[in-house]
């Protein structure tokens, strides 16, 4: 028995993100579903951080008014602004998705 469901999915995506994507199939050497499942694996464990680490930046983008994702977002640009020693472009203006959560 597979573990994934036999339900067919259908997504519309831009033209760059599916070149994305058969870029993506290309340089794994796997499915288009296998880099999808595996994109939607990192966004639901947060790529690995362990649970206790995902609640405490979950509640520190909240207290900044981001999202899970622009708040990793803002921690990978500083940190890349520290090892590259050059300012970085300014973030974009925070948005809260309604009813969204990353």
């Amino acid at each position: 028995m597979s573990r994934y469901s036999n339900t067919p999915q259908t997504i519309r995506m831009s033209a760059g993100d599916n070149e994305w994507l058969e870029k993506q199939t290309k340089e794994r050497g796997c499915s288009r579903a296998d880099v999808i499942r595996d994109l939607v694996a990192d966004a639901r464990n947060c790529y690995g951080i362990p649970p206790m680490l995902r609640q405490h930046l979950q509640a520190a983008a909240e207290t900044e008014g981001l999202t899970l994702r622009q708040y990793i977002s803002e921690l990978l640009r500083a940190h890349a602004q520290k090892l590259g020693g050059r300012r970085p472009a300014p973030a974009p203006a925070p948005r809260r998705a309604a009813g969204r959560r990353s």
